[in-house]
């Protein structure tokens, strides 16, 4: 993928569009655009192979939004972020529906845990260190409004879609708590 950008960051140089001092930072944001393109399309895929496609897209659209707003684990390369997220989708998708109190415990916990630790700045975001306090209350209010989110809809929602959010919340929840135990413990 990073060839397919640093091929289009090139056109975007020789056409004008870019100068030759941005062309690294484009190949980052185009290599970054098209992995989470591609991969949240293959995901989606799943979803829909398995026959529970709106399951899959907000399992997927819950983790990306505490992942975006919050952060938490980072895998080292696109192949592993795609097997982790797909190993955590199947889980989500093969399992459950269960008991609603269950899942509100789950929702309960894993928000709780997502407010607690509001940001995980990934260690090349680290210049953003200044904008934390900021960051780290937007985490906190789009926490607020997925458990309001939840709240509402938690007796209106199918058992599968209940499950989904549940684990949705969870997988996220796991995440943050993942990179914490990695900053704290070394990993």
């Amino acid at each position: 993928m990073q060839k397919i950008a640093a091929r289009m960051a090139g056109y975007f140089v020789s056409h004008g569009y870019l100068t030759e001092s941005q062309k690294q930072v484009a190949v980052y944001g185009l290599d970054l655009a098209l992995y989470t393109g591609l991969s949240t399309l293959g995901l989606a895929l799943w979803g829909v192979v398995l026959g529970r496609p709106w399951e899959a897209l907000l399992i997927i659209a819950l983790f990306y939004l505490n992942q975006t707003f919050g952060g938490g684990y980072h895998a080292r390369s696109h192949l592993r972020c795609f097997t982790m997220m797909f190993l955590v989708l199947l889980i989500g998708l093969v399992t459950g529906p269960w008991p609603a109190l269950i899942e509100g415990i789950i929702a309960l916990l894993s928000l709780t845990c997502l407010f607690a630790f509001p940001l995980i700045l990934h260690p090349n975001k680290q210049y953003l260190s200044g904008k934390r306090d900021l960051f780290a209350r937007r985490s906190r209010m789009l926490v607020l409004c997925e458990a309001a989110f939840f709240c509402a809809l938690f007796f209106f929602l199918s058992p599968a879609m209940r499950h989904a959010a549940a684990m949705g919340l969870f997988f996220s929840a796991l995440s943050r708590a993942v990179a914490v135990a990695q900053r704290r413990y070394g990993g």
